[in-house]
């Protein structure tokens, strides 16, 4: 069984506690979200993870990094097939998408989305400084797959939804903070 990470703090619209936020984890390592994986390079850090209701966001850093991870149930379909930019890779049902505009470039991913009974949708958008738009960037993205990540081998999962953020949930142990973490024997 993965380690299952919950965070009891609202990604929109409300300050987040450092205590809140699990500890940075090393590559190389499997890390999965709710509808997506990533193979963490060696030397790199995942870190500053926050999570709402709907979303998610971390930030990778480390050699080869210094990139921003949203994932989400929020994006909208494009309104016309240009909107998802130019298709660069294509791993099984994973189609990455370069985006380029003032902002920089950036990567959409989609795929069979869970939450839209396996119609493909965006699931993921990376930003940040890593990215110059050339050929190095698949570096990077292909270490991103849309999957069930209950189906994926991954040792650390990072949670969001309603019910990771339920009230009523048992409160986390004293030395977890607002997270609460399971292990795998």
């Amino acid at each position: 069984m993965p380690a299952t990470i919950a965070l009891a703090a609202l990604f929109l619209g409300f300050a987040q506690d450092a205590d809140a936020r699990p500890a940075p984890l090393r590559g190389p390592l499997a890390v999965c979200f709710n509808y997506s994986s990533l193979d963490l390079a060696a030397g790199q850090r995942l870190e500053d993870f926050q999570a709402g209701t709907e979303s998610m966001h971390a930030r990778v850093r480390g050699p080869g990094a210094g990139y921003a991870i949203i994932e989400s149930q929020l994006f909208g379909p494009p309104e016309t097939p240009g909107d998802r930019g130019t298709l660069v890779a294509t791993h099984g049902a994973t189609r990455v998408y370069r985006l380029k505009d003032a902002r920089g470039t950036r990567y959409a991913i989609y795929g069979p989305a869970k939450f839209f009974g396996g119609e493909e949708r965006k699931v993921v958008l990376l930003s940040g400084s890593a990215f110059t738009g050339g050929k190095g960037d698949a570096a990077i993205y292909s270490r991103f797959r849309i999957v069930d990540p209950d189906s994926a081998p991954c040792k650390h999962r990072f949670i969001y939804d309603w019910e990771a953020m339920s009230w009523d949930a048992d409160p986390p142990a004293p030395d977890q903070g607002s997270a609460a973490a399971s292990k795998a024997p």
